[in-house]
């Protein structure tokens, strides 16, 4: 899963919109908190207390992780009785240029129904190998969504077991979901239907 400019943008437009709204420790002001929410950042606010977590909207709690705490964070939520975010739906990989990548998890509570956790995490390393290590060891979900941010946006997990194109072919030059990307293969002319009608086979 991949954002495009258009869902950047919008992402943007509802985090200002949020942030207009919230002060203190990020809930959101007049909002009444759900006990899922109040559940998840109660729990993670207790044991990492140094995170960033914040309640946004539609009962998503938002926290943001660093790479190399990133495993311990994870094995922490799938493992605590009290959180069980046993499914992890997505991972969506972001070309903030200038910022640099971000890779987000959307994570799930099956047991819990209602719980819902978005990852935030910025990749060790610079523009040309940013690194984050894998989670397919906590969530085997994570497999493919992993090889596709590799395939098209070149974040490198570390520790993948497979970490290898899963929609390009092995040889492709870059990562073609990256802003900066350019396709420097040869322009090839436009074919219509009405070019092959009537053709012999």
């Amino acid at each position: 899963m991949h954002w495009s400019v258009a869902d950047e943008r919008r992402d943007e437009a509802r985090s200002a919109e949020t942030s207009r709204r919230t002060e203190g420790a990020g809930e959101a002001v007049g909002v009444e908190m759900p006990a899922a929410v109040a559940t998840v950042m109660q729990v993670l606010r207790e044991r990492f207390p140094h995170l960033d977590v914040v309640h946004k909207e539609d009962e998503w709690v938002e926290a943001r992780v660093a790479p190399d705490e990133l495993p311990t964070v994870a094995r922490f939520l799938r493992d605590d009785a009290r959180l069980q975010f046993n499914f992890l739906s997505s991972i969506a990989a972001v070309d903030y240029v200038e910022k640099g990548f971000e890779v987000v998890y959307h994570l799930l509570s099956l047991p819990e129904g209602r719980r819902k956790l978005i990852l935030k995490v910025t990749p060790a390393g610079d523009r040309d190998n940013p690194e984050v290590p894998t989670v397919t060891d906590i969530w085997p979900t994570a497999n493919w969504h992993e090889r596709e941010a590799w395939d098209l946006m070149g974040i490198r997990f570390t520790g993948h077991p497979d970490l290898r194109r899963i929609l390009l072919r092995e040889d492709w030059v870059g990562h073609p979901l990256r802003k900066d990307y350019q396709d420097r293969r040869p322009v090839r002319e436009r074919q219509f239907k009405e070019d092959w009608i009537g053709r012999s086979g």
